[in-house]
């Protein structure tokens, strides 16, 4: 049989929580795929332009300290100090704490550190932009505070989708109003991927928002599932029958949609055609729906079998948000808009101000230009 897995990525990405409940003091400035860091606002204290914040950085399995390998250690609590104004900072103390909670080290109250400077991209500049955004938002760069309110929002997307597993819910509230029109109007790039332009241009509102919908998640579906059920080369290279979901395979080869448009009598090249009438684009959302159904809960299995940790709230794939702006009219936004560009899990987000309030307005696959 004919790898299906490759067509449907490919057709998926063609031309292209509620966050977890916690303690109320903590915030979270940053996820990975195996570890976490929140900072203690309620212990944010500020002296003129220095600021001290405590952070915890609790790891999903024990970890060893560098300098001594026998002691092993889950979570590990720092003090720093930054300068917000010449962009420096120090670590006054750090103490580590075993998977028991019980203190294994603490390094701290020795002479005072010397100040460094905070590398750009670097994960000392991840802590230090929210804690000085919280205690003395005036000392960042306006540039700064949009790129912290751009990840701010990607993350609660990326949390509330984790959770729900389904755009339809999250259009209303993330989306620009008028999305899908600004799909409409854009000339280089097909953002309704293999919909037929012209196709889309006699459809109503209802319905491409539907097919929009259908697609993003079975994007997101299939690729979740994907990373979360094959994490190896070797699994990878299982057969396609095993890698796909059997009743998946007997949905695509028994609905109509493969009925009317399979051209071989195997094969699922069909799934990457052009979607070029109202009728083929009616019955195509209707499969993208089933096969979202399906996979769906086929996620959630896979989900509960690889026991993910619940407080890891957001999503652990977020990228560092990138400032664009539209040369000229873009999205039926104005020329000069800003655009902020960032990934999140398989897709790639571009975001802009409208009215006051940060809004998606477009998805596509993950751009990894720098």
């Amino acid at each position: 049989m004919k790898s299906i897995l490759p067509l449907i990525l490919s057709l998926l990405f063609l031309q292209i929580p509620l966050m977890a409940q916690k303690p109320p003091n903590w915030t979270r400035v940053y996820t990975f795929d195996d570890s976490f860091i929140d900072m203690d606002s309620s212990r944010l204290t500020k002296n003129g332009d220095i600021v001290q914040a405590t952070f915890r950085w609790i790891f999903e399995k024990p970890g060893t300290f560098n300098e001594n390998p026998k002691i092993k250690y889950r979570t590990r609590s720092e003090v720093f100090e930054f300068d917000c104004r010449e962009k420096r900072f120090r670590l006054n103390e750090f103490t580590l704490i075993d998977s028991e909670g019980k203190v294994v080290l603490f390094g701290g109250l020795g002479p005072v550190p010397e100040w460094s400077y905070v590398p750009a991209g670097s994960i000392i500049q991840k802590l230090y932009m929210p804690a000085c955004d919280l205690a003395n938002p005036q000392k960042l760069s306006p540039q700064d505070r949009e790129l912290i309110r751009a990840r701010q929002f990607a993350s609660r997307f990326a949390a509330r989708l984790d959770r729900a597993k389904d755009f339809d819910p999250l259009v209303k509230e993330f989306f620009a109003p008028n999305y899908l029109a600004g799909y409409l109007r854009e000339q280089h790039t097909n953002w309704l991927f293999n919909l037929n332009r012209d196709t889309a241009a006699k459809a109503t509102r209802a319905e491409l928002r539907r097919f929009h919908v259908a697609m993003l998640n079975a994007v997101y579906l299939v690729g979740s599932y994907m990373t979360l059920k094959y994490q190896s080369a070797a699994e990878d290279s299982l057969p396609v029958e095993q890698q796909i979901p059997p009743d998946v395979i007997r949905l695509i080869d028994n609905h109509s949609y493969t009925a009317n448009f399979r051209r071989a009598r195997v094969g699922y090249d069909h799934l990457a055609d052009n979607i070029d009438t109202l009728g083929r684009l009616r019955s195509y959302t209707d499969l993208l729906e089933r096969i979202a159904l399906l996979w769906r809960s086929h996620l959630v299995e896979t989900t509960t079998v690889q026991s993910r940790d619940p407080r890891s709230g957001e999503s652990s794939d977020i990228g560092e948000p990138r400032v664009r702006s539209c040369k000229s009219e873009c999205f039926g936004l104005p020329a000069g808009t800003k655009l902020f560009a960032v990934n999140i899990a398989v897709f790639g987000l571009q975001l802009a101000e409208i009215n006051g309030q940060m809004k998606i307005v477009s998805v596509g696959e993950p751009d990894h230009r720098p």
